[in-house]
């Protein structure tokens, strides 16, 4: 993260909002990850079962 590189006072309550917007941004980024992963997972778990019984 730039800011608390390039912030003179990391202390600063912009710095400190930008760090916790850039954690809120990252959890919710793997949250949407793993769920979109899991999908495809049952995507390609009931694609595989139809190919079977067909």
């Amino acid at each position: 993260m730039l800011a608390l590189i390039a912030a003179p006072d990391h202390h600063a309550a912009w710095v400190q909002a930008l760090v916790y917007v850039m954690v809120v941004v990252t959890v919710v980024s793997g949250a949407d990850y793993f769920l979109n992963f899991r999908r495809k997972l049952e995507e390609a778990s009931r694609a595989r079962a139809n190919t079977s019984t067909a």
